[in-house]
C-alpha cells in the first residue's frame, strides 16, 4: 500500500519528532553574496561629514594583520601635526575605537579625508545576503523551529553596518564564497576578492566548513610559499575551519544549455519542461559538491563543450602537473591535498610565531565542482561518456563527435564545428596537449559509477 500521508506524527513521542526534524534538514552549501554602496555615492556622503561624525568600527582590529602594513606604508600618515605640538593640552581622554599598538596601529580620521579609497573600504555601507533555500522546518511550526534553532540554526553573517539576514548552521552548513573580480582593488581588509573583510568577526570565528573558488588557483605543486598570498590571508580570518572545499567548476562554468537540459530531464512531465529556467529560482536550488576525478582532464578531447578542462586549478594549466605525476593512478589528488595542507600548516605556524599565539587547526582539503543536483547528474553521465570515448582512443579508434541533443546545439552546430576545425583539430598524435599526453603515458582511473556528492 502506498502511503501518501501520515496523520499521527503529532502523536509520536517528542524525542522521535525532534529526530525526524533534524533528519529532514540536511546540510546545505550556502552561497553568501554582497551588496556594496556605490563608491561615488560614498564619496559624496563622506565629503559632507565632519571628522567628529566619523567612527571606525572596533572590529577592524580583527583584520589588522592584513591592513596594518599597507596603512603604515603611506608616508603622509603622520604628516598632520597635533595641537599638543603648539602647547595646547586637555584633561579629556582621547576617544579612539581601539587602543593603538604595534599590531593594531591607529588610523587618523583626518588622514582618511585625504584617502577616500581607503575610507571607502573601512566605512562604506554593505550588506550580506543569500539565495540559498531556507530550511522549511524553520517555518513549519513552533516546535520544529525551536528544535532547529536549538540545533544551531541562527541568523548569521552581518556586516559592520547591517544586521544578519542568512539562516546558517555553523556545525553542518558550508559557507560558499565566490571570487569577485570587481572587488580586486578593494581588498584592504582581507587581501582577496572574496569579501571576507565585510563579514562580522563573530561569524568568521565560527565557520567550520568553507567552499571557495580560487583565482589564481590554490596552492598546487610548484607553488612557492608566500606570506602575501591572498588565499592564505583569507584563511587566517577563519580560525575554526575544519574543511575547505576548493571549487574548480561552479555554476558560471556550466553553460546555459546544460542547465536548461538538466531542468527538462529532472522534470519531464512538468508544464514548463520546455521553457528556460528562471535564473532567480535556479540560484535558490540546493547545491552539491562533486569531488573531482581524473577523467575531468579528458573533457577537452571528447565532450569539450560546455566543459573547460583547461581551467582546473589543482591539475595545473592544461592538466600538465597531473600528466607528469610519477605516482600511481588515483594518487594524484591525495598528493595535492596533502601538499596544500602542508602549505597551510607552514603559514599557520609562521603567523602563530609572529603573533605569539597557538597555531590554528589545519583543515582538511577537498577539490571538486559545485552545481545543483540536476546538473550534477548530467556531469556524472558525461563522465561516463568521456570514459567510453577514452577507451576507444587508447585502443586506436577515433570516437564519433558528440551529436547535438538540444535545439540550441543544432542552431550553433555549424559555428562550433568550424571553430573546432580551425582551433581545436582532433590530432591525437600531438603531445603538446596534456590530455593527449595522458592517453599515451598515463592510465586514467575509471570514474565512479555511483554519484558522490557532499555535503
Amino acid at each position: 500500500m502506498t502511503i501518501n500521508s501520515f496523520r499521527l506524527f503529532s502523536s509520536l513521542p517528542p524525542e522521535i519528532r525532534h529526530e525526524v526534524f533534524l533528519l529532514a534538514t540536511p546540510s546545505r552549501i550556502v552561497h553568501v553574496s554582497q551588496q556594496h554602496e556605490d563608491i561615488d555615492d560614498f564619496e559624496e556622503r563622506f565629503n559632507d561629514l565632519a571628522p567628529c561624525q566619523i567612527k571606525l568600527h572596533p572590529s577592524l582590529t580583527y583584520f589588522a594583520r592584513n591592513w596594518r602594513d599597507r596603512i603604515l606604508s603611506y608616508k603622509d600618515l603622520r604628516s598632520q601635526r597635533k595641537l599638543e605640538c603648539y602647547g595646547f593640552s586637555t584633561s579629556r581622554p582621547v576617544q579612539r575605537p581601539w587602543e593603538p599598538s604595534q599590531l593594531t596601529p591607529e588610523i587618523p580620521i583626518h588622514w582618511l579625508f585625504e584617502h577616500p579609497d581607503v575610507a571607502y573600504e573601512l566605512l562604506g555601507k554593505s550588506y550580506l545576503y543569500s539565495k540559498a533555500p531556507i530550511p522549511a522546518l524553520l517555518h513549519t511550526c513552533v516546535e520544529s523551529r525551536r528544535v532547529l534553532i536549538n540545533a544551531g540554526y541562527q541568523l548569521a553573517f552581518a556586516s559592520r553596518n547591517h544586521p544578519p539576514m542568512t539562516w546558517f548552521n555553523f556545525k553542518n552548513d558550508v559557507l560558499c564564497l565566490k571570487y569577485d573580480k570587481t572587488r580586486e582593488y578593494f581588498n584592504l581588509l582581507d587581501n582577496g576578492s572574496w569579501g571576507t573583510g565585510n563579514f562580522d568577526t563573530q561569524s568568521l570565528q565560527q565557520v567550520r566548513k568553507l567552499a571557495i573558488d580560487m583565482a589564481p588557483p590554490l596552492l598546487t605543486p610548484g607553488y612557492e610559499y608566500d606570506t602575501e598570498d591572498c588565499v592564505l590571508r583569507t584563511l587566517r580570518l577563519l580560525p575554526r575551519l575544519e574543511k575547505i572545499y576548493v571549487v574548480e567548476w561552479s555554476l558560471s562554468d556550466f553553460d546555459d544549455h546544460l542547465v536548461r537540459k538538466s531542468a527538462r530531464s529532472s522534470a519531464p512531465n512538468s508544464l514548463d519542461a520546455d521553457t528556460e529556467r528562471d535564473p532567480v529560482s535556479y540560484g535558490r536550488e540546493a547545491w552539491r559538491f562533486i569531488p573531482i576525478e581524473e577523467v575531468d582532464a579528458l573533457f577537452s578531447l571528447t565532450v569539450q563543450y560546455p566543459y573547460d578542462s583547461w581551467d582546473i586549478g589543482c591539475m595545473g594549466y592544461g592538466a600538465w602537473p597531473m600528466a607528469n605525476f610519477e605516482g600511481l593512478p588515483g594518487e594524484y589528488f591525495s598528493y595535492v591535498r596533502e601538499y596544500t595542507k602542508n602549505c597551510i600548516r607552514v603559514d599557520m605556524d609562521s603567523v602563530a610565531k609572529e603573533e605569539s599565539r597557538a597555531p590554528y587547526q589545519v583543515p582538511e582539503v577537498e577539490f571538486g565542482h559545485i552545481c545543483t543536483e540536476a546538473v550534477a547528474k548530467r556531469l556524472f553521465n558525461d563522465r561516463q561518456e568521456v570514459w567510453r570515448q577514452y577507451k576507444l582512443l587508447i585502443n586506436g579508434k577515433e570516437p564519433p563527435r558528440p551529436r547535438p541533443v538540444t535545439p540550441t546545439d543544432l542552431y550553433w552546430q555549424d559555428d562550433w564545428e568550424a571553430f573546432y576545425a580551425a582551433h581545436c583539430p582532433y590530432d591525437y598524435e600531438d603531445e603538446t596537449h596534456a590530455a593527449r599526453y595522458l592517453l599515451k603515458h598515463r592510465k586514467v582511473n575509471q570514474p565512479r559509477r555511483e554519484l558522490l556528492t557532499e555535503p
